[in-house]
């Protein structure tokens, strides 16, 4: 038994070891910006208390229209096969998930199950619908760069390379949704070659390519990519809603801030925790890249800057977390489950 124990407690600290590195960094990150923008920690809890409620409740209501237009985006992609309401639930579950793992793994890896499993689609419909959402996101993204390289003409870096950039992401995005289905077929060609279960997903990477391919221009495609352009207008203006708030409750005044601006700033800080760093929920580098960007863009003193980021951050992740636990308890018990049409069993 001793052996046993021995023998046990190095995998048990290898399980472990992860957890306790990406605590390590994000703890790093978080206390390396306090220090250097002299932050008192205690000054998070003065800003939460004087957040002002009307915008926290814009924050609330903005998301929720968000929300409405990612679940709609998924139920054209999906042909209006599931309900829109079983979509919302599998919407902010993925929200729950979508900063567990780096490269949206977890966002795909929830949403894919919950699509398959409580939906009753075929897991080529989830795979399909989920890539496409991906490839439209980012080309949705475009046409905000280009409005903020137009609208508000500095940054750090020269409007002309902006601009070129923006242009580059969005002829980049369109090649993504062209070459999409060839790539899933080359996935799959690759998942042939795989080693024990693995090769199981070949099968559902051919027909999710197939998928793609039979997907209608008219009434499938454009309409997805007209719903992601409102998205991202909903999603950054629910964002402005809130640092909004925190900012009024700091004794700026309502209006103070650019639609623009604080796009810039939050994308930033988005880019930063999608980096494959070693992190819990993005904490550490979303905060720092985030203060960075309120000080530039919009003009904060950097101990504001700092604090707004940390606050922001925190804000908008319990927000996320606590309708994606709510939500991924409804969908996964049992009287919960749904019928390919959406209705109930």
């Amino acid at each position: 038994m001793q052996g046993e124990d021995r023998s046990g407690a190095p995998a048990s600290g290898r399980r472990w070891l992860p957890w306790l590195v990406a605590v390590s960094v994000s703890a790093g990150i978080l206390v390396y910006l306090f220090v250097s923008n002299q932050v008192d920690p205690r000054a998070l809890g003065t800003m939460v208390a004087a957040i002002s409620l009307p915008g926290l409740g814009a924050f609330v209501l903005v998301s929720f229209a968000a929300l409405i237009l990612r679940a709609l985006r998924y139920w054209i992609l999906l042909e209006r096969r599931a309900a829109l309401w079983p979509l919302m639930l599998v919407t902010l579950v993925r929200n729950l998930f979508v900063d567990f793992l780096p490269a949206r793994a977890g966002a795909a890896g929830s949403y894919i199950y919950l699509v398959t499993a409580r939906l009753g689609l075929p897991a080529e419909a989830a795979i399909a619908s989920f890539a496409l959402s991906f490839v439209f996101d980012t080309l949705a993204l475009a046409p905000l760069l280009i409005a903020a390289v137009l609208v508000i003409g500095s940054a750090p870096l020269p409007p002309v390379v902006l601009a070129v950039g923006s242009l580059l992401l969005f002829v980049g995005a369109l090649g993504a949704l062209v070459l999409l289905a060839p790539a899933l077929h080359l996935a799959a060609r690759v998942a042939i070659r795989l080693p024990g279960s693995l090769v199981r997903v070949a099968a559902p990477l051919t027909r999710a390519a197939d998928e793609v391919r039979r997907l209608d221009v008219g009434r499938v495609l454009l309409p997805a990519l007209g719903l992601s352009l409102l998205l991202r207008v909903a999603k950054y203006g629910a964002y402005f809603c809130l640092l909004q708030a925190l900012l009024v409750g700091q004794g700026q005044a309502w209006g103070s801030l650019d639609f623009l601006r604080v796009f810039l700033s939050v994308a930033g800080a988005e880019m930063a925790a999608s980096l494959p760093l070693p992190t819990i929920a993005s904490l550490g580098p979303y905060e720092a890249v985030g203060a960075l960007g309120f000080a530039y863009w919009l003009g904060l003193p950097r101990e504001l800057a700092a604090l707004a980021a940390t606050v922001f951050h925190g804000i908008s992740q319990i927000h996320d977390y606590g309708l994606g636990v709510l939500a991924l308890l409804w969908i996964m018990a049992p009287w919960a489950a749904y019928k390919r049409d959406g209705k109930r069993e």
